[in-house]
């Protein structure tokens, strides 16, 4: 057969070349060939190996360059090395995140230790049931183990029948001294003359185990080496090269192809492989790269051009002792991006748990089903003293006794009515633990059940906790949310984007509640009782008791992991082009801000045949001349149609489509119609979205599921309808709420986590690259058209479309946050309750006559009819960037958010001396409603002052 047409099909024939692949007989053929062009490849192009590595076949592919079997005969092997083990009876293969030296105990004649790929990453191989007992076992303890997709037990002993046939192979083809030193699978050290001359050798090379990670130290530690090269296909041995502890001392770590999910971006990581090799010192023949093509010498700076500014802005010098002036430091594009990874982090000391003279009086509340997990946590929880009041999950609420509850995990009726009961009976409450995310589920199964044991059961638990006033007790209250499939740490367990939402109220909640700290910590709960069980329950124990818990932190196995933002390499990929001229992009929300912005890109620089997709209906496109004519057209409307118009203008073949995007059935009729018309379907940007805006206090459900819909909802159906098509990208537009929680938008944090979620599951899953961008705010755009940014916070709308093109020419991050400023800086900027903090001293004051009219609102505008009303309305007026505001108007409408209206009660706490909390602003977010507040504030606080008056002269009396 020839091979070709397995690797390169027709389009129509990938599902069987797919399986053809998936055959040892022919996957390892495939495997060498692959290897072996593309290494030849390289020695062509100047690049030389002074020493090679390979990975199992790989070795042969290192033995035949280096002239041990002539290349017929290299082939020959191979081909009957893949059928023998064809012929072999099926087993199963196992990676296994642990060193060697633990694994001992799982070895036996039915499971072998096939490679150590890593200091702790092994795989094991055997016969199903042993390998299937092992992976039990190992999870009854908490190791993370994954399955291989593969036929064979490869290097176990179920090779061994194949061994006698496959010598007698070897000891009829030529063996050769190597010309070219490369190291040994079998010792880990570089092989010997005797060693590759030995048909034993081969044939201990097929059944034992292959010493990878010894292998690559070995290279690592070679003098005088720069740079390691993967030739073949995929990054698996770079990225296992780059996990080394001494990998740093390679200048260069580069593989020669990407992975699988990214095989359009072949031809442009050659040429970055090779870019990145000549810059770090390799000999390259230029005359042998560039043969047969047109090209003319231009002279460049003899260094590499990596996107970064160093230009000094003139100013005045700093007076010495002065407060720092303006902004943050202005970052170049490159500098915007920055990706999430996790990290090993210390454990916690045994002695986080406080004895029971440390804990303040009062009880502790567990939220969580009977099970293993529970009752391990519980049993912890015991030594401290503390009354434990337990609740699991039932379809109506049932009070077993004063420390045994059972109710419906999303009524936060259910839960205030606990919280009463057991405050009487136990005092106030100091710490909870919401265990009710543990249970498994599948992604792609229903979202209620997930949600309402995880995003609603937590905004339910707030709900009931601010209605039995729990904050403010004089305490703090310690909320502990244990849950599983949230986060991928090691790229190993099982997913649930449902899950992540948890981070919206998980997040908020210290914000809105100071006195109140959340924390989430993700688990892979390790089957059965046990030890491993009650590790798990003492870690999470210890979280919970930590002095500054983090906001987030997964536990795998005994392993502790903390997730921190890094820099991301913006400028690599940059050569990869995913647009294309004359594409074909689908836009959800294309009519809102983002979404026009970035369609106007996509039709001046790429000729885009665009299709928008909006909720609101337009008129007829013949229409919209005489609509944008008449006088009595909304502005809104008026300004839409405009855009529209000039995008048609630019060169973009327009089609509107009128549709929610929360609706399977009619996404699904959407991407046939694009597909119908256009013929294809290139690219597709989610920018649907709706704004919360209310504290979890006071937020009612039908508000939490209208802003979820367009990003949970609305991102299933479309990955639904997109279920058959192979688009070069599919992009998420999330914010950097999800990242950093926002003041009042806990529904709006949980909706774009979802999305951050669904794109790194499809890494793992789809076929095509799938990106979820936090964005910073963009500046200029919808409502926010009238807003003052501070230099160098939020996005205009000229850089963000730079942004977007920046990531779809590079590198498949799933999660990626893109502001002027680092996470950090954002972080740095989060406000809560605590009013202490004054408004910015440094923000530069408003120009005279740089207010803009007040916007066409449904609401009539309605002047201030009171002196408190036109001081607060002065106030809003400042803040929002208006010359007049109608006591009428809601704060929201006038494109005011959370963080608006912490720094209105702000002044108003500043210049009344009244405190409100903003659940009652969010709940009526108008001047009118405000200065009652402020008024009934006031006369309390003269009343109370009169009767401690009163009270004094009575006393003296």
């Amino acid at each position: 057969m020839d091979l070709r047409q397995c690797l390169f099909p027709a389009e129509a024939d990938e599902a069987a070349a797919q399986d053809s692949l998936s055959q040892t007989a022919i996957t390892q053929p495939a495997l060498f060939v692959v290897e072996y062009a593309v290494a030849r490849l390289w020695m062509h192009r100047g690049v030389q190996p002074a020493l090679m590595l390979g990975h199992s076949v790989g070795e042969y592919v290192a033995a035949c360059i280096a002239g041990v079997f002539a290349l017929d005969d290299a082939l020959a092997l191979i081909a009957a090395r893949g059928r023998l083990m064809q012929e072999l009876p099926r087993g199963e293969m196992i990676a296994v995140a642990m060193p060697e030296s633990e694994l001992q105990p799982w070895l036996s004649q039915d499971c072998s230790l096939a490679a150590v790929n890593d200091e702790k990453l092994c795989v094991l191989s055997g016969t199903p049931a042993a390998i299937a007992a092992v992976e039990q076992a190992l999870a009854a303890q908490g190791t993370v183990a994954r399955r291989l997709h593969v036929s064979h037990a490869f290097h176990s002993s179920m090779v061994e029948p194949a061994l006698p046939a496959f010598q007698a192979l070897v000891e009829r083809v030529r063996r050769n001294a190597p010309s070219i030193p490369f190291v040994s699978n079998v010792t880990g050290r570089p092989i010997t003359d005797a060693e590759a001359m030995s048909a034993q050798y081969w044939v201990r090379h097929l059944r034992g185990t292959v010493r990878f990670a010894q292998g690559l130290s070995e290279v690592l530690d070679m003098p005088g080496r720069v740079a390691l090269l993967e030739a073949g296909p995929g990054e698996v041995l770079v990225s296992l090269a780059r996990r080394h502890a001494r990998a740093a001392s390679a200048a260069c770590i580069v593989a020669s192809q990407p992975r699988p999910q990214q095989w359009r971006e072949g031809d442009a990581q050659c040429a970055r492989a090779l870019a990145q090799l000549w810059v770090a010192g390799v000999p390259v023949d230029w005359q042998a790269c560039h043969a047969g093509t047109d090209r003319r010498r231009v002279p460049l700076p003899t260094y590499p051009f990596e996107s970064r500014s160093y230009w000094i802005e003139p100013g005045n010098a700093p007076v010495a002792g002065a407060p720092p002036q303006g902004g943050p430091a202005r970052r170049e594009l490159a500098d915007w991006f920055q990706a999430p990874a996790w990290r090993r982090a210390a454990p916690l000391p045994s002695r986080l748990a406080p004895q029971a003279a440390e804990i303040e009086a009062g009880y502790c509340l567990v939220l969580g089903d009977a099970g293993g997990f529970r009752a391990a946590l519980v049993a912890a929880l015991a030594a401290s003293s503390l009354p434990i009041v337990v609740a699991e999950s039932a379809q109506a609420f049932d009070a077993v006794d004063a420390r045994h509850y059972r109710l419906r995990t999303d009524a936060r009726e259910d839960l205030a009515r606990l919280l009463g009961e057991a405050g009487a009976a136990h005092g106030p409450l100091r710490q909870v633990f919401h265990l009710w995310s543990l249970e498994e589920h599948d992604a792609r199964g229903p979202l209620e059940p997930v949600l309402a044991r995880g995003f609603h059961s937590m905004l339910a638990l707030v709900q009931a906790l601010y209605g039995a006033g729990v904050s403010g007790q004089g305490g703090r209250l310690r909320v502990t949310a244990v849950a599983s499939q949230a986060e991928d740490v090691t790229g190993l367990e099982s997913l649930n984007p449902a899950k992540s939402m948890l981070h919206g109220p998980c997040k908020v909640l210290p914000q809105e509640f100071p006195d109140i700290d959340c924390q989430l910590i993700d688990v892979v709960l390790p089957e059965g009782d046990g030890v491993a069980l009650d590790r798990l329950a003492g870690q999470v124990l210890a979280e919970s008791r930590a002095a500054e818990p983090p906001a987030l932190v997964a536990y795998r196995g005994p392993h502790r992991w903390q997730l921190a933002f890094e820099p991301a390499a913006g400028d690599e990929g940059a050569s990869v082009q995913r647009l294309r001229k004359q594409g074909v992009y689908l836009i959800t929300g294309g009519l809102g801000g983002i979404g026009l912005a970035l369609a106007e890109r996509l039709a001046r620089e790429w000729q885009a045949r665009l299709v928008l997709v909006g909720r609101s209906a337009l008129p007829a496109r013949h229409l919209w001349g005489e609509v944008i004519a008449d006088p009595s057209t909304a502005p809104a409307l008026r300004e839409r149609l405009q855009k529209l118009t000039q995008l048609s203008q630019a060169g973009a073949e327009l089609l509107v489509l009128q549709a929610d995007v929360a609706d399977a059935a009619r996404m699904r009729e959407v991407v046939g119609e694009v597909v119908a018309k256009f013929g294809a379907l290139h690219g597709v940007v989610h920018a649907a979205g709706l704004p919360g805006g209310g504290v979890m206090a006071q937020r009612e459900r039908a508000a939490v599921k209208a802003v979820c819909a367009p990003k949970v909802q609305g991102t299933r159906a479309l990955m639904a309808a997109l279920e058959g098509q192979a688009p070069d990208f599919v992009l998420l537009c999330s914010s950097t709420a999800a990242a950093l929680g926002a003041f009042g938008d806990a529904d709006y944090c949980a909706a774009n986590c979802y999305l951050d979620a669904t794109a790194r599951l499809a890494l793992r899953e789809s076929r095509f690259p799938v990106w979820s961008l936090n964005w910073d705010t963009w500046r200029e755009v919808g409502m926010a058209a009238h807003r003052d940014h501070p230099e160098g916070v939020g996005i205009p709308p000229a850089m963000g479309v730079l942004a977007f093109e920046r990531v779809l020419a590079g590198a498949v991050l799933p999660q990626l946050f893109v502001s002027p400023l680092s996470v950090e800086e954002k972080r740095a900027r989060l406000v809560s309750l605590d009013f202490d903090v004054e408004p910015d001293a440094r923000a530069p004051a408003r120009p005279m006559g740089s207010a803009h009219e007040r916007p066409a609102l449904a609401t009539p505008f309605a002047p201030p009819g009171s002196e408190l009303e036109a001081d607060i309305a002065r106030m809003w007026a400042e803040a929002l960037g208006f010359s007049s505001i109608g006591v009428d108007d809601s704060l929201f409408e006038l494109g005011g958010d959370s963080l608006t209206a912490i720094q209105l009660l702000g002044r108003v706490r500043k210049q009344f001396g009244v405190v409100l909390h903003p659940a009652a602003l969010f709940n009526e977010p108008t001047v009118a409603a405000l200065a009652a507040l402020v008024e009934l504030h006031v006369i309390e606080q003269i009343e109370q002052g009169e009767g401690r008056a009163q009270g004094q002269a009575e006393g003296v009396a």
